[in-house]
């Protein structure tokens, strides 16, 4: 961890870069986490979700979150029920990990509009057989 954060910080942005990529695949916005949600995590509040709010742990948390935001390293989200989401702000490789591949390029417009195309067909070819099958009426 970065030298110029104290331990309770570098611990807070190693719990919230684990868990966010724990969670790849799923939209940004439920990969954040609410600052409950990371307390609890962290192991640091055994309050319920509403005492949470008035407890010191979250003055503490608070605290740590808002450094970590000053620095660069966490974006705060959107409000998930009382409490703000954060997330980190770039992509950061767990040790050990391979880099993630390159991305795919984009099909171009032709391909797209070819693809929609053959899908097209595909749906008047259907409906046809069902006009068949069903005869006149």
């Amino acid at each position: 961890m970065p030298s110029d954060l104290d331990a309770f910080a570098a611990r807070v942005l190693a719990c919230l870069v684990e868990t966010y990529q724990a969670r790849e695949g799923m939209k940004s916005r439920t990969r954040s986490l609410s600052e409950y949600e990371l307390a609890r995590r962290l192991g640091i509040t055994q309050y319920s979700y509403a005492e949470f709010e008035q407890s010191p742990e979250r003055a503490s948390l608070l605290a740590a979150l808002d450094l970590l935001a000053r620095q660069g390293r966490v974006q705060r989200g959107s409000p998930s029920g009382r409490y703000d989401t954060f997330a980190p702000c770039e992509p950061i490789q767990p040790s050990g990990a391979a880099p993630s591949p390159p991305a795919v390029a984009e099909p171009t417009t032709q391909a797209l509009l070819e693809r929609l195309s053959r899908q097209l067909d595909e749906v008047l070819a259907v409906l046809r057989s069902i006009d068949r099958k069903l005869g006149p009426e």
